[in-house]
């Protein structure tokens, strides 16, 4: 598994260098704009955007990828293709200035963690499960928010 650490400023240059560690991994980018990522392996596709009602980091499985649609509206998107809506959100990543960042990864999947303070880290993930046995599903994508005793999300 592939390893890289560093610090990054902003939520873009975080992405950024997610890029290029993704592609080393050969991952495949099928967008990479201001705060916004699409991309792709051999077996799925995952899209991110930065909310700016929210400022949460939301993130998509789709099942292609259309340049002329959002993140949220991709072909096959888990936002709008589920039983229910399904909107994948990493909190506290909008400020940016981050502490340091972590990534590891493989060509089949790719898990980021951001320390977004001292003691304060962000984990969000994506990739495709190793099948033991027949299933329709295999594409994943995982994701940390911070919620106080009272249950309320923090941004």
């Amino acid at each position: 598994m592939a390893y890289q650490t560093g610090t990054a400023k902003t939520l873009n240059e975080l992405l950024t260098k997610l890029t290029e560690f993704a592609q080393t991994q050969n991952w495949v980018i099928d967008k990479a704009t201001n705060n916004e990522l699409y991309l792709h392996n051999d077996d799925g596709y995952w899209s991110f955007v930065l909310s700016a009602e929210s400022n949460f980091l939301f993130g998509y499985v789709n099942s292609g990828f259309d340049k002329s649609k959002g993140a949220d509206a991709q072909p096959g998107s888990s936002k709008n293709n589920s039983f229910t809506t399904i909107e994948t959100a990493t909190t506290q990543l909008h400020s940016g200035n981050y502490v340091s960042y972590d990534f590891f990864g493989t060509k089949q999947y790719l898990h980021i963690v951001v320390q977004v303070e001292a003691d304060k880290f962000r984990h969000f993930g994506i990739g495709t499960l190793i099948k033991r046995v027949s299933m329709s599903a295999d594409n994943i994508l995982t994701a940390h928010q911070y919620r106080d005793d009272m249950g309320i999300t923090k941004k």
